[in-house]
């Protein structure tokens, strides 16, 4: 959940958590006079053929499970620079979003540049990321927000698809064409920079071990996700100057606005939390079994109080936030909490209750199913 006054952040957050989950990112230089600036929905994914239609002669096998891992490695390994335009489609049970970036990168120092070209309500909006710093560019706003950040390693390039192919292991499925071109199709095993709970697949190019496709999907009792994302114009190692990185192409009156980052602070009980904060902490009857574990206040561009009760072996969270949000989650079900409408969302062996009321948001999180979890959330109600 995200506040209005961080409406900037969010494309570039979301860029983020793509990365992390399938390794996407997009991108484009400013000034580059490139034609596919152009704000353009993206297209279909490309005709593939099977292996039936592909030469598996002696001449053209496809190398081991060995060899193409060393390779793909060593060809990610290789990669300086990166210039390309990624088309992602992404289907959340059946609901299916598209959208288009273009990316400049240099994987070694971390220095990224993302300009969004579809969806249209997006277009023109722009993150730049290096090793400490994230800032994005709202164009509707005509705002720059800037963010400190740091990655672990030294290097953003485990964030991307070269960083996460340059340690995977792959296992060969089939030789098929893309758009006329020999790519290898591979399973990924996932390692530190992939999501081990999604099943991802990737189609190699032959020549270039550079993905043409990445296919991820996942599922739970909640949602059933597919994300693919096709890499299209792939320029690799070409010389990409330094003003790519920077906001020099902005308009001179554009708004900055420096983010900084909430101080928090834990307690170890709820009555050491009581009138530290401006918010009332809440006092929920939680089950039998479950203590107090940690009680922890975020005090920023907004203030949210937590905290966490645990039984031993499992945990339940409550928060509130003083800022109220909109739920867009099309698989939670609608409930009622303390007269006010709610939300509630099934993960598995966990649920998710929200609500809001009186200016703030509650959730309540835990190992409990709807009854369980709105009985909790009704002792807590509005205050």
């Amino acid at each position: 959940m995200v506040s209005d006054s961080l409406r900037s952040s969010v494309p570039a957050l979301l860029l983020v958590g793509m990365l992390v989950l399938s390794g996407c990112l997009g991108t484009v230089a400013p000034g580059s006079g490139d034609a596919d600036q152009t704000t353009a929905e993206p297209t279909d994914l490309p005709e593939e053929q099977s292996d039936d239609d592909t030469d598996d002669s002696d001449d053209n096998a496809p190398p081991s499970d060995e060899e193409l891992t060393d390779t793909l490695n060593e060809r990610m390994s290789e990669i300086e620079s990166l210039t390309m335009t990624q088309r992602m489609t992404v289907v959340i049970d059946g609901d299916e979003t598209k959208a288009a970036t273009k990316v400049w990168l240099r994987p070694e120092s971390g220095e990224m540049r993302s300009q969004t070209l579809a969806p249209e309500s997006r277009a023109g909006d722009v993150s730049l990321l290096n090793e400490s710093r994230m800032a994005i560019y709202d164009a509707d706003e005509q705002k720059v927000t800037v963010y400190d950040r740091e990655f672990n390693g030294g290097s953003a390039a485990g964030l991307t698809i070269v960083g996460s192919l340059r340690e995977a292991s792959v296992e060969y499925e089939a030789t098929e064409q893309i758009d006329g071109d020999r790519t290898y199709r591979v399973t990924l095993v996932p390692n530190g920079t992939m999501n081990a709970e999604a099943e991802m697949t990737a189609w190699l190019d032959a020549e270039t071990y550079f993905p043409k496709r990445v296919e991820t999907t996942s599922s739970t009792s909640a949602l059933n996700t597919t994300t693919t994302i096709e890499y299209e114009n792939v320029s690799l190692n070409p010389t990409i100057p330094d003003t790519t990185f920077t906001f020099d192409d902005l308009p001179e009156d554009v708004e900055w606005e420096e983010y900084s980052t909430p101080d928090t602070s834990t307690y170890d009980s709820r009555e050491a939390m009581t009138g530290e904060s401006n918010l009332s902490v809440p006092a929920p009857d939680v089950p039998t079994g479950y203590e107090f574990e940690t009680g922890r206040i975020v005090e920023g561009t907004t203030e949210s109080v937590s905290i966490t009760y645990t039984n031993g072996d499992r945990q339940l969270s409550v928060t509130a936030i003083n800022t109220t949000y909109e739920t867009a989650d099309g698989s939670a079900e609608n409930v009622t909490i303390d007269g006010n409408e709610a939300r509630y969302t099934d993960f598995d062996d966990r649920g998710l209750v929200t609500w809001s009321c009186d200016g703030k948001t509650y959730s309540v999180h835990g190992p409990f199913d709807e009854t369980g979890l709105v009985e909790i959330a009704e002792s807590i109600g509005c205050h």
